[in-house]
């Protein structure tokens, strides 16, 4: 503004007494108002929080008002002309209460959820919900995903837990307050080691899991599915696999109930007839898949219906 005034002075554009009026009003103009970005704020809301006020205005509000909590009543919309006559019953001299900005706002807050006292039984639950894996540092919630509500919290209670990141853990709550339940989620940074299968030797494409040369590791986890010892009986590598290698669910798919080349049983079906004769599968499936069979003393392949470990069907 000084510069501007200098400018216009320099260049002869404005009067010497009519700069000295502008820059009196400019002085003039520094007032009281919202703060910005206000919208939500965390309880304890303090009047600071709410109004911005210049260091020439605070001198005139009594340390007593701009050190208590903003009152309950003064949410939602809230005017100038509100704030203005609250200020008043507060003792502010009338000099203080130049308004400045915009007319009104919208003002909320919520209450922080303090996870502090269910620390040791997010921590048990987070374990317990996580078998095979170890928690390799202290956990620490993330403070940017803590729970804001519109009230106080009388207890917290986790419902899930689930790993959305090797480096971090979602722990779903149920918080309980005066009228009733809230569901939020927190996030939990942590690292982990996991159990994990190892091939002693190299593996060749579509060998089965429990076929295979495996020992039990444990590892530091990177975020990709391992594969159980409760599942080698259900899958099958997809490709060929070194020495060493960590078995997860990217090297497998689910072994088929028929493979194409072995001997299956097959029942043929006509109506109420149903016979059952032996054939040999040409191609692989699982449960309700179409294969080709070539049944036993046929010259022929048919098209055949999954139905179970082995077992195909041919409706003639």
């Amino acid at each position: 503004m000084l510069l501007l005034i200098t400018f216009l002075q320099k260049n002869k554009l404005l009067p010497c007494c009519m700069a000295l009026s502008v820059f009196t009003l400019s002085l003039s103009a520094q007032a009281m108002s919202f703060q910005k970005s206000i919208n939500r704020l965390q309880a304890p809301v303090m009047v600071t929080d709410v109004l911005q006020l210049q260091a020439s205005e605070r001198d005139l509000w009594p340390n007593d008002v701009l050190n208590t909590e903003w009152p309950e009543s003064l949410q939602g919309w809230v005017t100038q002309e509100q704030v203005v006559e609250w200020a008043k019953t507060k003792g502010v001299t009338t000099e203080s209460l130049t308004w400045k900005g915009i007319k009104k706002s919208w003002l909320q807050w919520c209450y922080p959820v303090s996870l502090t006292d269910s620390q040791a039984m997010i921590s048990q639950e987070i374990q317990s919900s996580l078998p095979g894996y170890l928690i390799l540092n202290s956990l620490q919630v993330d403070e940017r995903t803590i729970p804001c509500i519109e009230e106080q919290a009388k207890g917290v209670r986790v419902v899930n837990v689930s790993t959305p990141g090797h480096e971090g853990i979602e722990v779903q709550l149920s918080i309980e307050t005066s009228s009733g339940t809230y569901d939020a989620a927190a996030q939990y940074d942590a690292q982990f080691s996991a159990k994990a299968l190892k091939l002693n030797a190299k593996a060749a494409m579509n060998t089965p899991l429990n076929k295979l040369d495996l020992s039990h590791v444990r590892v530091p986890w990177r975020g990709d599915k391992l594969i159980t010892e409760s599942e080698l009986e259900k899958y099958q590598l997809v490709k060929q696999l070194s020495k060493g290698y960590l078995l997860s669910h990217r090297d497998v798919i689910p072994i088929p109930l028929v493979a194409q080349g072995e001997w299956v049983k097959v029942t043929l079906s006509h109506g109420a007839i149903q016979i059952s004769t032996q054939g040999v599968a040409m191609s692989s499936g699982n449960h309700g898949e179409e294969i080709s069979v070539k049944v036993q003393d046929s010259p022929r392949t048919s098209k055949a219906t999954v139905v179970a470990k082995g077992v195909v069907n041919v409706s003639v």
